[in-house]
């Protein structure tokens, strides 16, 4: 037969028990308060509200409202501009090789709205087109009418 236990084990061997036994017990009453339940709801809501006022506001801070559509006087101004750069392209062209080219991509990337085509007669036409736009510049137009007041459109554009 083994030794008796002494007095401090016993005790502690009998406080352990309890704790044991307590655990085991069904817990009665309400269960525990959960504090973060409430602040939970409270978030989701508030997060709820003001995801409904941006989606319904749609401010530019957030949302990138992009470029306004452009008017058809600068649409027109800039169609100008992009033939009469190709145009001197072609003349620089002709001044180095002595002759024109046979089609736009000789002189490299352009616009890709333009056509091009030489006449019998040693010059060209440059047409440019832009949805509603149609525009013609032939080799014996003079560069600055056709150009006009171009300059100052485009640079205006975006100014009330």
């Amino acid at each position: 037969m083994p030794p008796e236990p002494s007095a401090e084990k016993r005790a502690l061997l009998e406080a352990y028990e309890a704790a044991l036994r307590q655990q085991a017990r069904p817990a009665t009453g309400p269960p525990p308060r959960r504090p973060f339940r409430i602040l939970s709801v409270i978030s989701v809501l508030a997060l709820v509200a003001i995801c409904a006022w941006l989606y319904a506001t749609r401010p530019d801070w957030i949302f990138e409202r992009g470029m306004p559509p452009q008017s058809t006087a600068v649409r027109e101004a800039s169609l100008r501009l992009a033939m009469a750069a190709q145009y001197e392209r072609i003349e620089r062209y002709r001044d180095s090789a002595g002759h024109l080219p046979e089609r736009l991509s000789d002189l490299g990337t352009g616009p890709g709205n333009l056509t091009y085509t030489t006449t019998q007669f040693g010059g060209f036409v440059l047409e440019g087109s832009d949805s509603t736009l149609q525009l013609t510049l032939r080799s014996d137009d003079s560069l600055r009418a056709f150009v006009g007041n171009s300059y100052e459109i485009v640079s205006r554009r975006g100014t009330p």
